[in-house]
């Protein structure tokens, strides 16, 4: 959000309205993920809004939201990793932000790199996922939406996103932090500091010898009260 063309917000939008989700879902995930236009899973359903879909794609809103800001030719580096996946993913994006006049060029780096050059804030955009948490806190990322925040790679500050977050941090049931956590998702996914795309379905296995094993959505393995029969 500190480099151009994403110091925009327009470019922002236009890139969040030009990808076409339902067929990267088809295409890299086999049609087992789930669409993300917003950073909370559905896992978190006390705090969800399915009326809230703000990005469906449109591509004639994206060429408009770069046309009304004066924003032409518009082309910037996008860093993902080397895996096959990561690849298929970009290669996506870059056909489908191109019908909307958006020029990517992708930069395959090993994951450690990529790492490096977020943490250090040196990319105009960067793919990566996130395991989530099984509260929101965690889901909607403290830690990559608050100012200053650890995983804050892109310098997203937004002083009413702040207190928001800060405020559910210490409200004391899920009635309270519920309409704070809806809020900030809402100017967030306005602001797009971020670009939602899918949610990842959790998987694990074990035997019938693990006892007391209880199966969280953020596939975080917890071992407590747990034994083998």
């Amino acid at each position: 959000t500190k480099m151009a063309p994403f110091d925009n917000k327009a470019a922002r939008q236009a890139f969040a309205y030009a990808i076409d989700r339902p067929a990267i879902l088809k295409t890299a995930y086999f049609n087992v993920d789930t669409e993300a236009q917003i950073p909370i899973s559905p896992a978190l359903s006390w705090v969800q809004d399915p009326s809230f879909k703000p990005y469906t794609r449109d591509v004639a809103k994206a060429k408009s939201l770069l046309a009304t800001a004066g924003l032409s030719n518009v082309s910037f580096t996008l860093d993902t990793t080397n895996a096959p996946q990561s690849i298929q993913i970009a290669q996506l994006i870059k056909d489908e932000l191109g019908e909307a006049g958006m020029t990517v060029n992708i930069n395959l780096l090993e994951f450690t790199k990529q790492i490096d050059n977020a943490s250090k804030h040196q990319f105009q955009a960067s793919g990566f996922g996130w395991s989530g948490r099984i509260d929101p806190d965690g889901e909607i990322s403290y830690t990559h939406l608050h100012t200053g925040g650890g995983n804050n790679y892109g310098q997203y500050s937004n002083p009413q996103v702040d207190d928001l977050l800060d405020k559910a941090r210490v409200a004391q049931t899920q009635d309270e932090r519920k309409p704070l956590y809806l809020q900030a998702m809402k100017i967030v996914t306005d602001d797009a500091p971020w670009v939602y795309i899918n949610f990842q379905p959790t998987f694990e296995l074990n035997t019938k010898k693990v006892q007391n094993y209880n199966l969280v959505p953020d596939a975080i393995i917890r071992l407590d009260g747990v034994w083998l029969s």
